[in-house]
């Protein structure tokens, strides 16, 4: 008897019917098949670092049944994309476990601090300055045409506190200017937040695939 069409969602134990008649006689009986398989897990589920550390887990295959092939190891984000400055390795690829024990391997995770940078690229980091400076210049050559016309009607004083007002206007402008800082832009590197990634095992055997997942937490400040 051959049984077939079993793949990596089939139930374990498999149960089944065996039906036979003879005559007017009948008769069912119930088998079961045992599967090999295994099982994939992660310690620690959650590590905590800072931007630009690197985190470890160690990654279990079980086997049950007596299972004992090589499983590879796969590593993405929980969407299938990792997360932007996030690397995953695994060593060893790939394991095989004895039919009885557990077999190990590392997975590490690499992640990049974030860089940021001002909008509309490093040449332009402080647009304001060229804007402020000719806008200052022009401020104070009309401050001091007033000035100058005001004195030639004899009107000295009114001149003097015109062109004062002006200049401490102009000052003020220049300070708040030169202390303001444009908000910045992320580009790249993986910001403070919770992340999850999911560890894939894989058992192939002939042309079918048989796939165990996990996930691992990671928490960055």
């Amino acid at each position: 008897m051959t049984v077939s069409g079993l793949s990596g969602s089939t139930a374990n134990p498999f149960n089944f019917n065996v039906n036979g008649a003879s005559g007017s006689q009948t008769f069912s009986v119930p088998l079961k098949i045992v599967l090999a398989d295994f099982s994939v897990s992660a310690s620690p589920p959650l590590a905590l670092i800072a931007a630009g550390d690197s985190a470890t887990y160690t990654i279990s295959v079980a086997p049950s049944n007596g299972f004992n092939e090589a499983v590879s190891f796969s590593c993405n984000g929980i969407s299938g994309v990792l997360p932007r400055g996030v690397t995953c390795s695994i060593s060893p690829t790939s394991v095989t476990p004895d039919g009885t024990s557990a077999a190990t391997a590392t997975l590490t995770v690499k992640t990049t601090a974030p860089s940021r940078v001002w909008p509309g690229g490093p040449w332009r980091e402080r647009p304001w300055d060229y804007v402020t400076i000719l806008g200052m210049l022009w401020l104070l050559a009309l401050a001091a045409a007033i000035a100058h016309g005001t004195r030639r009607r004899g009107q000295r004083a009114p001149a003097r506190r015109l062109a004062l007002g002006t200049l401490v206007l102009l000052t003020l402008l220049w300070v708040a200017c030169g202390n303001y800082i444009p908000p910045s832009v992320q580009t790249t590197g993986l910001g403070p937040g919770n992340y999850t990634l999911t560890v894939t095992g894989t058992h192939t055997a002939g042309s079918n695939n048989v796939t165990r997942n996990t996930t691992v937490n990671l928490s960055v400040s």
